[in-house]
């Protein structure tokens, strides 16, 4: 008799938690199928992969930016590659990033259209995205287990800060002092953990969380963080708002959630969902943490990745939104924007599995 009032306790529990949350579900394709990816992929493939101005391989280009190239972006493009089991065009730009690695053995993250280094030194965010891309391609293609090794090292040695763990957003600066949410990549981590037979990204993964947790103290419950805070959550080095920087967070969190159902990527999801579905879909944009004023909205770096978080939602009409949003406004030709529009895609059609 008392197991089954524990049972009944507990289910009325589960229950109050969902209904606050809006996201007690496992992940749920908003729609669609891979082809929605692809298509995004061919269109990205055609208009900002190019040979031109790259002295090997092949680079991802901004147009709007004078026509150079970031770390990030030839980030971006091999991980869209390999799930696009695109081999050639990832060899190609495998091979350009890896010819712009520094002496710390990671790639100086601004080259010039022309193919001259503007900037040596590296930012974070591109190693993370690089290093997780090989290991997809090792699973799929095999080849690769040596430079993704190597990548992840080398992030690990060069790109976390010594006794704190907390993820620095390049090889020689910030840390504690500063810090850029959007670069944590807490399923990357546990991916690192298994395939490199360690723990210590554990570490890792729980700094990042324990920022988050500090930033949660100033956004009113919103699930918002900004781009740039201390390690107490607190303004640094840049904005202290949910921007441009920012706005890549619901896709990472949402990929832990996907792939190991983490409760604290859940949580923070089920946070923002909460807040977007207040303000309603067409309304997601740069905004103040506590989510009170939202300005930029509709533009798609805002509100393609949220979908990502939509998809743990169990509300029929928010997920419909996102999905109608999503799969309908693509491309925006500017570099930065098609580049997170097409990963989210790949993510809320459920094509992003973990190899």
């Amino acid at each position: 008799m008392a197991t089954n009032k524990l049972l009944c306790l507990f289910s009325i529990l589960l229950f109050l938690f969902c209904l606050n949350q809006i996201n007690c579900q496992s992940f749920q394709a908003l729609g669609g199928s891979f082809q929605n990816f692809k298509s995004a992929y061919d269109f990205y493939k055609n208009t900002y992969i190019t040979s031109y101005g790259a002295p090997v391989g092949l680079r991802v280009r901004r147009p709007s930016n004078n026509d150079d190239t970031v770390s990030e972006g030839i980030a971006y493009g091999m991980l869209a590659s390999v799930f696009a089991n695109d081999q050639a065009t990832f060899n190609g730009l495998w091979t350009y990033g890896r010819s712009y690695f520094n002496s710390d053995g990671c790639m100086a993250w601004h080259i010039s259209s022309s193919g001259g280094i503007l900037d040596p030194n590296c930012a974070t965010d591109a190693e993370l995205d690089m290093a997780y891309s090989l290991i997809v391609a090792d699973k799929r293609w095999g080849g690769y287990r040596d430079a993704a090794v190597n990548l992840i090292n080398t992030i690990y040695n060069s790109e976390v800060e010594p006794g704190t763990n907390i993820l620095k957003p390049g090889n020689v600066w910030g840390g504690s002092d500063c810090s850029n949410p959007s670069y944590y990549a807490p399923g990357y981590y546990k991916v690192f953990n298994e395939y490199t037979s360690t723990n210590r990204w554990s570490s890792v993964y729980d700094a990042g969380f324990n920022i988050i947790s500090k930033v949660n103290q100033y956004n009113a419950g919103t699930g918002l963080v900004p781009d740039w805070c201390t390690a107490q959550g607190t303004q640094a080095c840049g904005n202290w708002h949910y921007s441009w920087d920012a706005c890549r967070t619901p896709w990472r969190l949402s990929v832990d959630a996907y792939w190991y159902q983490s409760s604290k990527s859940l949580s923070q999801c089920g946070s923002l969902n909460n807040y977007w579905r207040s303000v309603g879909v067409n309304n997601i944009g740069e905004a103040t943490l506590d989510g009170k004023s939202y300005w930029n909205t509709g533009i798609s770096a805002f509100y393609a990745t949220a979908a990502c978080c939509a998809c743990f939602s169990t509300d029929y009409n928010y997920r419909n939104d996102h999905w109608q949003k999503i799969s309908t406004t693509y491309p925006s030709y500017d570099y930065y924007r098609d580049s997170l529009h097409m990963l989210s895609l790949l993510f809320v059609t459920g094509s992003m599995n973990k190899y």
